[in-house]
């Protein structure tokens, strides 16, 4: 944070998701546990797919063609869906930042393929493993997943899927 001058860079994926949690509990009265317990089941989540993302080989077509095919519209309604009024300043803000239009999406897909085995060496060498966290949550006695909170299952993938719009 120091190097960078802004608290960003200490606030993740497993940030956003403890955020999509509270604002369900806002919203809806659904189930949210301490921020710390939250972002430290998102940090779990999050090295969970990380661990699955050293799988798959990009696609540059698959991936163009996705987003080609993306519906704004249809995603909208389901953030409404999952999150209520709150999703409106998540809509608003992709409103004013764009970050789903095509050519933006193309720009940030060619700095993914062209850094991808930098960004792999990264995630290899920089991120606990989900074993590591296994031992140490047991130890500590934190949960692993939101069902653990609460939250059900079926939720959790477009509760992922959402945190992704909590900034640009």
């Amino acid at each position: 944070m120091n190097y960078a001058g802004i608290s960003r860079p200490a606030s993740g994926v497993e940030h956003y998701i403890s955020h999509i949690v509270d604002m369900r509990n806002e919203e809806f009265g659904t189930p949210a546990d301490l921020h710390g317990i939250q972002c430290a089941i998102g940090t779990y989540m999050s090295v969970k797919l990380y661990e699955q993302l050293k799988c798959i080989v990009p696609d540059k077509e698959k991936a163009i063609k996705y987003a080609e095919s993306f519906d704004i519209s249809n995603w909208n309604d389901r953030l409404r869906a999952l999150l209520g009024k709150g999703a409106e300043s998540m809509i608003n803000l992709e409103r004013s930042e764009g970050k789903y239009d095509k050519a933006k999406h193309r720009a940030r897909l060619e700095v993914i393929l062209s850094n991808y085995r930098k960004i792999m060496d990264v995630i290899e060498s920089k991120l606990p493993k989900s074993a590591e966290l296994d031992e140490l949550y047991v130890k500590l006695g934190i949960p692993i997943s939101l069902t653990e909170i609460g939250i059900e299952k079926e939720l959790l993938p477009e509760i992922f899927r959402a945190s992704k719009d909590i900034r640009d």
